[in-house]
């Protein structure tokens, strides 16, 4: 019955060799209520194989104003371990989806990790990946909230 619902395309992505990259829009949610504040819009690549919500380089994570929660290790699809994150929160939209992040893990010892974009954050946001490499083809498409139960 669900595969006969008609897709719902949120955002078209981009190819840039093998990533897939998608804009967003990062929000600090300590200065949400903040009518100066403003966030700022970045390009992520999206890695099915990282299970957290975001990771981007420390320093852009200071300059998005983004607060130190805790620290962290989180696991890559690659296997290897980032270790020793600063975990803060803050909240992520993309095409008018917005989801409340956990974390955003800034490695402190690989600046230029890159900007990935994780399993966590597609569930917040209610959406799915659907790629076609051959055709350089790459959407996030909307999907049903998973039921708590």
């Amino acid at each position: 019955m669900i595969d006969q619902l008609p897709k719902v395309i949120i955002a078209n992505c981009r190819f840039e060799g093998t990533k897939i990259l998608v804009p967003f829009l990062l929000e600090n949610l300590v200065l949400a209520n903040d009518p100066y504040h403003k966030g700022f819009i970045w390009e992520g690549q999206i890695d099915t194989g990282f299970s957290g919500y975001l990771m981007m380089p420390f320093k852009d994570a200071m300059q998005n104003g983004l607060e130190l929660q805790g620290f962290g290790n989180w696991g890559l699809a690659d296997g290897a371990t980032v270790m020793n994150t600063i975990d803060t929160l803050g909240k992520l939209t993309i095409v008018g989806r917005s989801g409340i992040f956990g974390v955003v893990s800034s490695p402190i010892a690989t600046p230029n990790c890159g900007i990935l974009i994780g399993q966590k954050m597609l569930e917040a946001w209610n959406v799915k990946l659907e790629a076609d490499p051959v055709n350089k083809i790459a959407q996030l498409i909307a999907v049903p909230p998973k039921q708590v139960s």
